[in-house]
């Protein structure tokens, strides 16, 4: 985590992209653009929310599908100007960087945003596609992290992809179902702590792919916490992860009540890491007081 911020800079590029579909379960209807690969992080099918979310490297990608929660729910605009009402007031988003346009399949609201790290401010280009269909508003965001010109047309390129409607019957959404299985004994934090500082230190030719595997999703939640926080400010708190043979999280522990570690474990809970070399891995995780 020390070296979170170097490591999210030395990241590969993103894959080239290929086209990709998800199905929206009981609703009958898809969604299909061209992104990188992706791999599956968490899913989840709710009466009132469908929730998918993937990553490629630096890529991340999000569908909500949930009821209009503001009046004039027909409409994208509707949709946007009830998301922008509450989104705006992010302090990390750049206002200069905002755009809003309205068209006929979406309302697309592009955005930068800065988040101050241990080392330096890493920089985030969003986009959400917002589609106001069936009765419901759905919210399709995609998001890289410290964006190059080829990155920046990869976005391009996805939005002019981007179609949705009727399901296909052969139509399969990304990614693969998690296999996770609930650890056998649960040991005290001070245990997982040091085991996991000790695995750390000698994963070997598995560190790079580790580390890797921490920045493509560690900044994104953790972004994703900074900016839902309701307190200006956060003292600090370590939080261990425990990581089965599959590579995800199925357990945790915590030291220091913070606002930002409660929302950091639920957005990690069941998320893929990485394959350890041994199972349980357990991944460790200090993170300092911090400011809005």
């Amino acid at each position: 985590m020390r070296f979170l911020l170097a490591l999210l800079l030395a990241l590969p590029g993103i894959a080239i992209a290929a086209p990709a579909t998800l199905v929206i379960p009981g609703q009958d209807w898809q969604i299909s653009f061209d992104s990188p690969p992706l791999t599956k992080l968490e899913e989840s099918d709710k009466p009132d929310q469908y929730m998918y979310f993937g990553n490629s490297g630096r890529f991340d990608l999000s569908l909500y599908v949930e009821t209009p929660s503001c009046s004039g729910g027909d409409t994208h605009k509707a949709f946007y100007q009830c998301y922008w009402k509450k989104a705006s007031r992010n302090p990390m988003i750049v206002k200069s960087s905002v755009t809003a346009t309205e068209g006929p399949r979406y309302y697309k609201l592009a955005y930068d945003v800065e988040a101050a790290l241990p080392g330096g401010v890493v920089k985030q280009r969003n986009i959400n596609f917002l589609i106001a269909y069936h009765g419901k508003w759905t919210d399709l965001h995609v998001s890289v992290v410290t964006p190059t010109a080829d990155d920046l047309a990869l976005l391009d390129a996805f939005e002019k992809s981007l179609v949705y409607g009727e399901a296909a019957p052969s139509a399969t959404p990304p990614g693969t179902a998690s296999t996770d299985t609930p650890a056998a004994a649960r040991p005290t934090f001070d245990e997982v702590k040091a085991k996991g500082d000790q695995q750390e230190n000698n994963l070997g030719a598995s560190t790079g792919t580790y580390y890797m595997a921490l920045g493509n999703i560690v900044l994104p939640a953790m972004v994703a916490c900074h900016q839902e926080a309701k307190l200006d400010s956060d003292p600090g708190f370590t939080l261990v992860f425990a990581v089965n043979a599959e590579g995800h999280v199925v357990d945790s522990w915590q030291k220091g009540e913070s606002e930002i570690a409660n929302c950091f474990k639920g957005k990690m809970a069941g998320a893929f890491l990485f394959v350890p070399p041994e199972a349980p891995f357990y991944s460790v995780h200090e993170i300092g007081p911090t400011k809005k």
